[in-house]
């Protein structure tokens, strides 16, 4: 919509992952079922490390906004880690997976859909607002 949603301390982090590679390792689950032991617990994920300040700055880039970024306009959680990320390691060796696609491609990938895709951007906005499903 050409603006940013409620933005809280631009130093909290967390560890983005695009989906098709979130796609790949229930995949690569599925496909490795019977070999890997029961019960077993990954964290999904690409093991980086990314400050809420970079991804706006990569995403003002990316979507041109010339608006200043309002940091502070939403609360900071009391119950929230200010670094959220993963240790993919035991997907890599139980399961071959790792995440493959950078940051910078999920994004340019995420926008192509969205220009390609306006009724489904549409629809998700009307659910956002009116809380339908």
């Amino acid at each position: 919509a050409g603006g940013y949603p409620p933005l809280a301390n631009p130093k909290i982090s967390r560890d983005f992952v695009y989906i098709d590679d979130v796609c790949a390792v229930i995949q690569a689950v599925i496909d490795r079922a019977a070999s890997t032991p029961r019960g077993e617990i990954f964290n999904i994920g690409t093991g980086t490390c990314t400050t809420l300040e970079e991804i706006v700055g990569r995403v003002r880039t990316l979507f041109g906004l010339a608006e200043e970024p309002a940091w502070g306009s939403m609360a900071n959680r009391h119950w929230d880690h200010p670094d959220w990320y993963s240790n993919p390691t035991k997907a890599k060796e139980l399961l071959g997976w790792r995440g493959t696609t950078s940051l910078d491609a999920g994004l340019a990938q995420t926008a192509r859909w969205m220009d390609e895709n306006p009724a489904a951007v549409s629809a998700a906005e009307a659910n956002l607002v009116t809380g339908t499903k």
